[in-house]
Protein backbone atom coordinates (compact mmCIF):
# COMPACT_ATOMS: atom_id res chain seq x y z
CA UNK A 1 0.00 0.00 0.00
CA UNK A 2 1.28 3.48 -0.83
CA UNK A 3 0.48 6.75 0.87
CA UNK A 4 0.23 10.15 -0.75
CA UNK A 5 1.47 13.40 0.75
CA UNK A 6 1.18 16.92 -0.59
CA UNK A 7 4.13 19.29 -0.59
CA UNK A 8 3.74 22.94 -1.48
CA UNK A 9 6.62 24.70 -3.20
CA UNK A 10 6.94 27.99 -5.02
CA UNK A 11 6.99 28.25 -8.80
CA UNK A 12 10.64 29.28 -8.53
CA UNK A 13 11.55 26.12 -6.61
CA UNK A 14 9.47 24.00 -8.99
CA UNK A 15 11.47 25.37 -11.92
CA UNK A 16 14.83 25.27 -10.09
CA UNK A 17 14.44 21.57 -9.39
CA UNK A 18 13.55 20.96 -13.02
CA UNK A 19 10.18 19.47 -12.20
CA UNK A 20 8.00 18.82 -15.20
CA UNK A 21 4.94 17.41 -13.49
CA UNK A 22 3.22 17.74 -10.16
CA UNK A 23 3.27 14.08 -9.12
CA UNK A 24 6.65 12.48 -8.48
CA UNK A 25 7.86 9.69 -6.24
CA UNK A 26 9.35 10.43 -2.85
CA UNK A 27 12.61 8.84 -3.99
CA UNK A 28 12.81 11.21 -6.97
CA UNK A 29 12.04 14.24 -4.77
CA UNK A 30 14.64 13.18 -2.19
CA UNK A 31 17.21 12.72 -4.96
CA UNK A 32 16.51 16.20 -6.36
CA UNK A 33 16.79 17.77 -2.90
CA UNK A 34 20.02 15.90 -2.13
CA UNK A 35 21.53 17.08 -5.42
CA UNK A 36 20.56 20.66 -4.59
CA UNK A 37 22.21 20.39 -1.15
CA UNK A 38 25.33 18.95 -2.78
CA UNK A 39 25.45 21.84 -5.27
CA UNK A 40 25.09 24.36 -2.44
CA UNK A 41 27.87 22.68 -0.46
CA UNK A 42 30.16 22.65 -3.50
CA UNK A 43 29.47 26.33 -4.15
CA UNK A 44 30.36 27.13 -0.53
CA UNK A 45 33.62 25.18 -0.90
CA UNK A 46 34.46 27.05 -4.09
CA UNK A 47 33.70 30.37 -2.42
CA UNK A 48 35.92 29.53 0.57
CA UNK A 49 38.72 28.38 -1.74
CA UNK A 50 38.54 31.67 -3.62
CA UNK A 51 38.44 33.72 -0.40
CA UNK A 52 41.50 31.97 1.04
CA UNK A 53 43.51 31.73 -2.17
CA UNK A 54 43.35 27.94 -2.30
CA UNK A 55 41.74 28.10 -5.72
CA UNK A 56 45.00 29.52 -7.09
CA UNK A 57 47.10 26.52 -5.99
CA UNK A 58 48.65 24.36 -8.68
CA UNK A 59 48.18 20.58 -8.62
CA UNK A 60 51.81 20.26 -7.55
CA UNK A 61 51.25 22.63 -4.61
CA UNK A 62 48.16 20.70 -3.59
CA UNK A 63 50.02 17.38 -3.69
CA UNK A 64 52.88 18.86 -1.66
CA UNK A 65 50.43 20.13 0.96
CA UNK A 66 48.69 16.72 1.15
CA UNK A 67 52.01 14.93 1.63
CA UNK A 68 53.01 17.40 4.34
CA UNK A 69 49.75 16.98 6.24
CA UNK A 70 49.80 13.19 5.98
CA UNK A 71 53.21 13.11 7.66
CA UNK A 72 51.61 14.76 10.66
Amino acid sequence: MMKTINVTISDQEFNRFGLDRQNISFTKLADLINKEFAKQALNKCIQKAEETGLSEMSPEEINKEIKYLRRG
